[in-house]
């Protein structure tokens, strides 16, 4: 006989692990267009420097903007599937595939 206090383990639905993961490999790609555009705001500078100093509220922005994006699968690892596991495993791919694009980008 089962007692009425014990409860199911909880399960995890698929469609959380895929929104996290999609998070994941959607995210980092806009956020590194967003930190290198930020990077041109702030400074003022894409091929050839100016007299101008560049707009720093908006290069801020553009930054908090790329943080938040790279952020967005670990954080959606948290809120849905509550593991620091799963915290690890999103932060870790988001690295993964950040480090890959780079060395992709640098062999060229």
């Amino acid at each position: 006989m089962t007692s009425p206090y014990v409860t199911s383990p909880n399960r995890t639905e698929p469609w959380r692990v895929v929104l996290v993961a999609l998070a994941c490999v959607l995210a980092p790609p806009p956020a590194v267009v967003a930190a290198f555009a930020a990077a041109i705001v702030w400074s003022g500078c894409f091929i050839e420097c100016t007299g101008d100093s560049g707009d720093h509220l908006t290069g801020g922005a553009l930054g908090l903007l790329a943080v938040a994006l790279l952020l967005l699968g670990p954080g959606l690892a948290w809120l849905l599937l509550r593991r620091w596991t799963a915290v690890a495993l999103a932060a870790g791919g988001v690295v993964a595939l950040l480090v890959t694009g780079a060395a992709i980008i640098g062999a060229y």
